[in-house]
Order: C-alpha cells, then sequence, then structure tokens
C-alpha cells in the first residue's frame, strides 16, 4: 500500500494539489480574458462608435464643459461665423441659461449607420423650466476622418424649429 504523506503546510496530499492548480490556472485566464476583452471595448472600439459621440457630447452638456461639446459637433461654415468656438457656445448659454436643459440620464435605443452618417435614438431625461421630462431624439452624426461627430447641420434645423433646450428635451415633433 503506497500512502503519500500530506503536506505539512496545507494539510493536502500531492493529488489534490495537482487538481487545483489546473483550476485555478483555468479561472486566472477567465478573468484575464475578460480584463483584455472589457480594456479594448472600452479603450478601442467603444471610442469608435456613434454612441461614445453622443455619450461625450451629452455629458459635455452635463458638466457645462461647452469647448467638449463644441469638439462633437461638425459645425457648417454659416454657423461658424456665429459660434467659432466653445467659449462663444458657452457665451450664448450663460445669456440664454434656458437654451440647455438640466440632463439627468440617457440611454440609447436603436442605432442606424449607413456609411458615413448615423442616427442613434437617445432617450434623455431631465427638467426644462422647473418640469422633469422625458424625450425620445433621433441624433444624426457624420463620420469625418474616421471621427463620428454631431451632424452640425441637423442641429441647425432642430434649433430653427425648437431651440436648443426643446431639441434636447421635447423629442421629435
Amino acid at each position: 500500500m503506497d500512502t503519500v504523506a500530506p503536506d505539512t503546510e496545507t494539510g493536502e496530499r500531492p493529488q489534490q494539489q495537482r487538481r487545483r492548480n489546473p483550476l485555478l490556472a483555468l479561472l486566472l485566464v477567465a478573468a484575464l480574458l475578460a480584463a483584455v476583452g472589457y480594456g479594448y471595448w472600452t479603450l478601442i472600439y467603444y471610442p469608435t462608435t456613434p454612441q461614445h459621440a453622443v455619450d461625450q457630447f451629452i455629458e459635455g452638456i452635463r458638466a457645462k464643459d461647452f469647448d467638449r461639446v463644441y469638439s462633437m459637433v461638425k459645425v457648417p461654415a454659416p454657423l461658424k461665423v456665429f459660434i467659432g468656438s466653445g467659449s462663444a457656445l458657452k457665451a450664448i448659454v450663460e445669456r440664454n441659461r434656458s437654451a440647455v436643459p438640466e440632463i439627468k440620464e440617457h440611454r440609447f435605443g436603436n442605432s442606424d449607420v449607413v456609411g458615413d452618417q448615423a442616427t442613434v435614438e437617445t432617450t434623455i431625461k431631465g427638467s426644462s423650466a422647473g418640469s422633469q421630462t422625458t424625450s425620445v431624439v433621433q441624433f444624426k452624426l457624420v463620420r469625418t476622418n474616421g471621427v463620428w461627430l454631431i451632424d452640425g447641420q441637423w442641429i441647425m434645423a432642430e434649433m430653427m424649429k425648437r431651440g436648443l433646450g426643446g431639441m434636447l428635451m421635447n423629442g421629435p415633433d
């Protein structure tokens, strides 16, 4: 009868230690793959999507970081005459504080990408003039040099219809 003495530190027999080591290695490999996948998604893939551009635009509005907001828009030439920078946008907003609503949260719905144009359905919850609102906005984006930006012509058309605050908080007509 061949008996193997247990390990003095762990109290386990060598066979038990060998069985546990492959399981531990498998769990470590699974955790590493999950971390690499998450890192790829957040650092490489997601920043190249239209949803990320909408996220950055909305987060800029929430943070009142108008340089960031401005940088997320493909500003058409006629609009650049009036709003040539993030600081110019900030000055306009400060003169008319109700122009930009308080956005509390947003979530994405359907997205449609055709070539260098995209539409991202976004449900926005917030408040405007003291009342709680929920609206669905169909953000229009264009890809310029591989980067997704909010379509400034779409913004101009929406502002003509209902103003910036109305564009974000009143949803479609």
